[in-house]
């Protein structure tokens, strides 16, 4: 009988053991497909600080792009069949055309970017309809969500900047959609203070975060009037690694 219950109870603690590596493998995946999510965004902004700065261009930072697009979507690959080869594309086009900066070149490179982020962005949104977003925390939740915001803040306000300064011309209508992200992110901030009511070390790093949101979101909603888009990329980046420690 010892035995028999000694045998039940090792069955448990493996299904146990199971179950717990299952969750952690689900909750990786779900955390993969959001920040593939991130990059895309991370890839547009690095390709038009590029042309913002065509004197001794360093591509170091869009290969660190392009490499965790790589890492992440070979993770994710085996569940979609559609995003690698679109990622593939997208990273493709944009390390061939990194150094075309020059006005002879096409002057509508981005509408070709444009097209095919609209590929990678089809396959993320139809992997995310599925994704199990109970399997992280709220704060986890809260963090990547806040950070696609500044993602997608920093690559539109990059590319109206390349645009206000005749580095690229468009093509079709465009909806600038800065306004309501940047009062969508107001609104994670305070979630995000109220999630770490507790921690006074968050609690610091979160106050930082939004000092240094409050230094540059006036510059993004005033971008028809001036641009700046170094400021506004590298301060962003800060707020980003602040927000990863919360």
């Amino acid at each position: 009988m010892k035995k028999i219950i000694n045998s039940i109870t090792a069955f448990l603690l493996l299904a146990l053991l199971s179950i717990q590596l299952q969750a952690k493998q689900t909750a990786d995946y779900v955390k993969d497909v959001l920040n593939f999510e991130l990059v895309t965004y991370q890839l547009t902004t690095e390709f038009n600080m590029l042309k913002h700065n065509e004197v001794g261009q360093d591509f170091n930072d869009l290969k660190k792009v392009l490499d965790s697009g790589d890492a992440l979507s070979a993770r994710i690959d085996p569940n979609s069949k559609a995003l690698k080869p679109a990622w593939d594309k997208y990273r493709t086009y944009a390390w061939g055309k990194r150094a075309d900066s020059q006005g002879e070149t096409d002057a509508y490179i981005f509408n070709d970017m444009r097209a095919l982020q609209n590929e990678v962005d089809a396959a993320v949104e139809a992997l995310k309809k599925d994704l199990s977003m109970e399997m992280l925390t709220q704060i986890e939740k809260e963090k990547l969500e806040s950070m696609l915001l500044l993602d997608q803040m920093s690559a539109e306000y990059a590319e109206l900047s390349a645009a206000a300064f005749g580095v690229f011309a468009f093509t079709g209508e465009r909806s600038v959609k800065l306004d309501g992200r940047a009062e969508e992110f107001d609104k994670k901030l305070e979630g995000l203070k109220a999630l770490v009511e507790k921690n006074p070390k968050a609690k610091s790093t979160l106050r930082k975060a939004a000092l240094r949101w409050k230094f540059i979101k006036k510059t993004i909603l005033t971008y028809t009037d001036r641009t700046a888009p170094f400021v506004v990329v590298k301060t962003i980046k800060k707020i980003k690694s602040e927000l990863e420690t919360v």
